[in-house]
């Protein structure tokens, strides 16, 4: 850890002569950027020099979307002799370098970094400052955004993983730690924020303003930061910490309930750590097309404006997650940081259990289960195929690509669930605190994390570590049971059925929950073993035949699971399930049956049965949700149609029961009442979905336009809405486009209409997506939605493919991953040039990746 910090003047009118010449402006050799990487096995990367201050100046230039700026680094060697000090630099030139006492240095620029040849080697224990003058138009890492037609008025950076070189010359890797201070020259009307304090701000010539900022806790180059432009900024405090929100402008009236819980989340993160925030204010600043949710840059998360919400949108889905979230990494990330990319779970694996525990302890038990849930169910789609790999992986083209296939974030968080089960919580969250305060201010691998768990709990925990963070996988379980009524025992047989050609364990050792009740003499009880074979049976002592049977309804692990189980045990567990995760998987298996074909029309009937009674479950929650979506399929075949329409399968559905109309009628009425009564959108919104599937009658119109005048909530708008449409399908393009003159903050109404849109006019309905995508004031979600519609509705339509490849822009981030989005739903060959083009701009990893599926499907000639 380094101590202190050095303030550094700079004499801006020094120059230098470069070793060679200056790069022209025709040859541009520090352009040459390799737009492809090769897969390879990435080892960490040691300089021969440590870096202990950044002191950054620096002037913006919306105009010409560029910057100059001035970087000293103080460093010191940790070689015997350095002679030279090559930093990491890519697509701005380099027009001067110098040392601390102004004299000249030469220097050599290249495609990726600048080597300054020292005035003379240093030795160890000797500092030396680097003073380099550089400018032009970043090409990643700094981006000038919101242009309102006057030019852009917003500026941020985005240095995770390895983009900081892209706006300042550094050694750009997490596994070195220094303090910084920027200086920043602002155009009229804008401010900034950056990492650590504001210490200075001057008025200049011409409305312009200079303001400084200075970080002293040493960290990497990565979360070093800027966001400056036109912002409405409020302040508050927790225990006096200044906490700093700005948002734009015309945001300004959602900010205070987006960020509400903000000093609720710090006081959660600094007790379940027992270490206070550790910085000297806290700020959220909102922009504009901002790459990802939020990014934790030190002492100042920087947030897409995307996040912000009006009441009706905070009821669809609140900003408290990703605050958590965020604001854990100024923890897990920020003051232990991976000390490389392999280990990057270690970041994100805990900002998203972070996010879980707040909810644990604000909203209980059962929200967190049901979030854990959600976490579960993201992290199962992505860890397939070929993106199957351990958590702990050194072997990717872009570091960023380690992000997106569910090993950092949810398999992350699980694995720490799974760890917190298998030690119990006193010892897990002592180990916690171990691993914070052994290495805070540290760059941290898994081995750190491993090792601060063992002293806490006194177990050796090599075989958890080998079997979750470096092998690949999760075990997936066919359970089935049944009642040895002489024994007095649950028997229960457990096989793993994971495929192992990719290299997953054939067997996972893992403890699991068997959970069981609803006998007359059963309460309901928890049954704990331990999982060693490929499969095994468990017998669990009980007083009478339970009525049901569960395994690991609480997610104690990250796994797949199917129980198989009678009807009539899966309606006890939907209908009296002792908590959500019951209910859940009671009503899931109830929803499999309804819809399944394959099962007789008496089972599918009786399934429909149960969840109509789930529907009105004392409990809250996502199994009331469930039953609401399957009512809603059932809809379309048996309720609602003549029976003249009816398949045979059909009739003998309807046909279970004395009267199919008593049933329509009661099945409508519960939803109806469910979409006006209940308390979470998420809910109302699955009941006017469902809705929609009955035949509309004059009643149900009525009131989905009721709901369309006076929402709950942008969801249960656009799906009343839906329902509206339907109904009168020859007035509905007038009526839905009379609709989207509606405004929302975020555009969320004008998105869910375009889908409304496209499901009834498909291809007809271009000139209406055509239009939205093309009208710059629209909002940036309204115009990814219409380029998706283009891509989902085009594909047969002549100009489709032209209407889309005009919005390729390397400086429209959103925009631009839609419409590659929609090219490949397009399939057409003749987009190859124009994507080939595109891709020859240092564009963000997943555009890439986007670019790159469109070159090589076969349909391309890939």
């Amino acid at each position: 850890m380094k101590l202190h910090a050095l303030l550094l003047v700079v004499a801006a009118g020094a120059c230098s002569t470069p070793k060679t010449a200056a790069p022209s402006a025709a040859a541009e050799p520090w352009r040459a950027l390799p737009t492809t990487r090769p897969l390879v096995a990435h080892e960490p990367r040691i300089a021969d020099f440590d870096v202990e201050h950044y002191a950054l100046e620096l002037a913006l230039e919306p105009a010409t979307r560029s910057i100059s700026g001035t970087c000293t680094v103080r460093l010191w060697p940790r070689v015997d002799r350095l002679e030279s000090v090559e930093l990491d630099l890519v697509g701005l030139a380099v027009s001067a370098a110098r040392d601390a006492s102004g004299r000249v240095l030469e220097f050599e620029q290249d495609a990726d970094s600048v080597e300054v040849e020292l005035a003379r080697p240093l030795a160890p224990g000797e500092f030396a400052e680097v003073v380099i003058d550089y400018a032009g138009a970043p090409l990643r890492g700094l981006f000038f955004v919101a242009d309102r037609g006057q030019g852009p008025t917003q500026v941020y950076t985005q240095g995770e993983c390895e983009d900081a070189r892209f706006w300042f010359p550094c050694f750009d890797f997490p596994n070195d730690r220094a303090t910084s201070e920027l200086t920043v020259t602002l155009p009229p009307k804008w401010t900034s924020i950056a990492a650590g304090e504001r210490i200075d701000r001057r008025e200049l010539d011409g409305g312009r303003t200079r303001e400084h900022w200075t970080m002293t806790t040493p960290h990497p180059t990565y979360l070093t930061t800027l966001c400056a432009g036109e912002f409405a900024v409020t302040e508050a405090r927790w225990q006096n910490v200044p906490l700093v929100f700005a948002v734009p402008p015309e945001l300004a009236p959602l900010a205070e309930k987006s960020f509400e819980e903000t000093d609720e989340i710090l006081t959660f993160l600094s007790d379940v750590t027992s270490f206070r925030y550790p910085y000297p204010k806290y700020a959220q600043t909102c922009v504009d097309d901002f790459r990802f949710g939020g990014m934790e840059n030190i002492s100042a998360t920087t947030l897409t404006d995307d996040a912000l919400r009006d009441e009706l949108g905070l009821r669809d889905g609140e900003m408290t997650g990703l605050i958590a979230h965020e604001a854990a990494h100024q923890w897990f990330g920020d003051l232990l940081t991976c000390a490389d990319w392999s280990h990057i779970w270690l970041n994100e694996g805990f900002a998203t259990y972070m996010e879980l525990l707040y909810v644990e302890a604000t909203e209980g038990k059962d929200a967190f289960h049901e979030r854990l849930r959600g976490t579960l169910e993201g992290y199962l789609g992505a860890d397939v195929g070929p993106r199957r790999r351990p958590t702990v992986w050194n072997v990717y083209r872009e570091p960023m690509d380690l992000f997106f296939d569910g090993q950092a974030y949810p398999g992350g968080a699980l694995r720490l669930h799974h760890l917190r089960f298998v030690l119990g919580d006193a010892l897990f969250f002592k180990g916690l605190r171990e691993y914070v305060w052994s290495n805070a201010g540290r760059s941290v691998v898994t081995e750190d994390f491993q090792r601060a768990m063992e002293r806490a709990s006194g177990e050796d925990l090599e075989g958890f570590f080998q079997q979750w963070f470096y092998s690949k996988g999760y075990p997936e379980f066919a359970v089935k049971w049944e009642w040895d009524e002489d024994a007095k025992e649950i028997v229960v047989d457990v096989e793993q059925v994971q495929e192992i050609a990719d290299g997953t364990p054939s067997v996972f050792c893992a403890p699991v929950e068997i959970v069981y009740g609803g006998g007359a003499n059963t309460p309901i009880a928890v049954a704990r073993i331990e999982l060693t074979k490929r499969r095994e049976e468990f017998r669990v002592a009980a007083d009478s035949a339970p009525e049901w049977v569960d395994f690991d309804p609480y997610i104690r692990l990250p796994r797949r699971v199917r129980v198989e189980r009678e009807l009539v045990e899966a309606n006890w567990m939907a209908q009296r399930g002792d908590a959500p995760a019951i209910q859940f998987s009671g009503a899931a298996s109830l929803a499999t049956v309804a819809r399944d074909e394959a099962r007789s029309a008496t089972e599918r009937g009786l399934a429909l049965h149960s969840l109509r009674a789930a529907l009105w479950s004392p409990r809250k929650g996502e199994a009331v949700r469930l039953a609401a979506l399957a009512f809603g399929i059932a809809a379309e075949r048996a309720f609602d149609r003549p029976s003249s329409d009816f398949l045979p399968e059909d009739v003998a559905l309807a046909e279970c029961y004395p009267s199919s109309t008593t049933l329509r009628e009661g099945v409508r009425a519960s939803l109806l009442e469910l979409s006006e009564s209940h308390e979470a959108a998420s809910v109302r919104a699955a009941a006017w979905e469902s809705l929609a599937r009955f035949l509309p009658d004059d009643v149900l119109v009525e009131r989905a336009r009721a709901e369309v005048e006076m929402p709950f909530s942008w969801q249960t708008r656009i799906q009343a809405a839906r329902l509206v449409a339907l109904a009168d399908k020859e007035h509905a393009r007038e009526w839905l486009e009379r609709c989207m003159q509606i405004e929302s903050p975020q555009g969320e109404f004008p998105v869910g209409l375009l889908g409304i849109l496209g499901e009834l006019e498909g291809a007809k309905a271009l000139d209406a997506f055509q239009r939205v995508l093309d009208d710059e004031r629209a909002p940036l979600q309204a115009r990814d939605a219409a380029a998706r519609s283009i891509g989902a509705h085009g594909r047969a339509t002549p100009g489709a493919r032209e209407l889309l490849e005009k919005h390729l822009d390397p400086n429209e981030f959103k925009l631009t991953g839609a419409v590659l989005d929609a090219l490949f739903q397009l399939r057409h060959a003749a987009s190859i040039p124009a994507v080939r083009a595109f891709l020859e701009h240092p564009v963000d990893s997943r555009q890439r990746r986007a670019g790159e599926r469109i070159l090589s499907a076969n349909w391309a000639g890939g």
